[in-house]
């Protein structure tokens, strides 16, 4: 449908740090690391799914890689 392939347009995204690091031990493909953003106002984020402080943001890879403000470990040591 229109509003799925609107959905694959944007980067799936956790309101908090402790969010993701649970979603991220939660599944079952292995991730080390979560990538810390800060989001200008203004970006288009939407509210998604069932799971808390869950988003699709859209924007460019540029920008994403931008708005990068650290990187974590899932797992803390």
């Amino acid at each position: 449908t229109a509003s799925q392939v609107d959905l694959a347009k944007g980067v799936s995204m956790l309101e908090t740090l402790e969010q993701a690091r649970a979603l991220a031990k939660e599944m079952r493909i292995r991730h080390d690391y979560i990538a810390v953003v800060s989001i200008p106002e203004g970006v288009r984020a939407e509210r998604q799914g069932k799971r808390a402080g869950h988003y699709n943001v859209r924007a460019s890879a540029d920008a994403l890689a931008a708005w990068v403000v650290d990187v974590v470990p899932v797992a803390l040591q």
